[in-house]
C-alpha cells in the first residue's frame, strides 16, 4: 500500500486508538500507537478516537474524515458492548459525529461537539447503574432484549458501510480489527490483532481491559510495515 511522504493521517477510533487507561474511577492518558506513527513517519496525524466509543460511532468518525479528504486513515474495530445513550431525542436529526460527547477524553476536538449521544459499554453501565435509574433502565433492556450475535452483526455492516465510503475516495487506510469483527475478510488493509491478546501480551497495570504503551508502539510498527510511502 503506498501512502504519500508528509500524509495527513486521521486516526479513528475508541480508547483502543486514543491511548487510555481506566484506573477505578479516575483515567490517565497513554501515549498511543498514532504518536509512536507520527514519530517513526513523517505524517502528520489527527486523532479523533471518542473513549469508550461504539463500532456506530466509529463509523461516524471515519464519515467526518473521508469528507476532510486525509492522505490515509487508520481505525479500529471495538468492542460489540458498546451502545448509545442519546440525552436529547428532540435536537437529533442528521446524526454527525458533531453529535457526540467528547467530554471524556479531556481534550479539545477538531470539530464542535453538542455531547448529546454518549457511547458506553455494558460494563461502565453496570458501574453507573447502582442508584441511577437512568442507567439501570438502559442496562435492563440491554439484558433483556439485545440479542449478543444480532449486534455484532449490526457492528461489522457499520464498519463495512465506512470502508465503503473510504473506498469512493481511493483514500489509504488501515483497519485494526481488535474485535475480529472483520475476520471474513482478507485484505492487506486489514491487521487482525484482538484486543485480548492484546491485554494479554502488553498488560496495564490496574486496568484489564486496555494495553501499555508498548502495545501501541507494536501496533504502530504493524501499521509502518503495511505501508510504502511514495514521494
Amino acid at each position: 500500500m503506498y501512502v504519500v511522504s508528509n500524509a495527513n493521517v486521521i486516526i479513528c477510533g475508541c480508547s483502543f486508538s486514543f491511548g487510555f487507561a481506566s484506573i477505578g474511577d479516575s483515567f490517565k492518558k497513554i501515549k498511543s500507537y498514532s504518536e509512536f506513527l507520527s514519530e517513526k513517519s513523517d505524517f502528520n496525524h489527527q486523532n479523533i478516537s471518542l473513549v469508550g466509543g461504539s463500532n456506530y460511532s466509529i463509523a461516524k468518525q471515519i464519515e467526518w474524515a473521508v469528507l476532510q479528504n486525509p492522505g490515509f486513515i487508520v481505525f479500529n474495530t471495538t468492542t460489540t458492548n458498546r451502545h448509545e445513550y442519546v440525552r436529547d431525542f428532540n435536537q437529533l436529526s442528521d446524526i454527525t459525529i458533531n453529535n457526540f460527547d467528547y467530554i471524556i477524553n479531556e481534550s479539545p476536538t477538531v470539530f464542535p461537539t453538542s455531547n448529546q449521544i454518549r457511547s458506553i459499554s455494558i460494563r461502565r453501565i453496570i458501574q453507573k447503574s447502582t442508584g441511577n435509574n437512568d442507567y439501570k433502565k438502559i442496562l435492563d433492556y440491554h439484558v433483556n432484549y439485545t440479542c449478543d450475535s444480532i449486534k455484532k452483526d449490526y457492528d461489522r455492516m457499520y464498519i463495512l458501510y465506512a470502508i465503503s465510503l473510504i473506498a469512493k475516495k481511493n483514500i489509504p487506510y488501515i483497519c485494526i480489527d481488535l474485535a475480529g469483527l472483520m475476520n471474513l475478510e482478507t485484505s492487506d488493509n486489514i491487521i487482525n490483532i484482538h484486543y485480548t491478546d492484546m491485554t494479554r501480551n502488553y498488560p496495564l497495570k490496574d486496568d484489564p481491559m486496555h494495553f501499555n504503551e508498548d502495545g501501541h508502539l507494536y501496533i504502530s510498527d504493524q501499521i509502518l510495515s503495511r505501508l510504502h510511502t511514495s514521494l
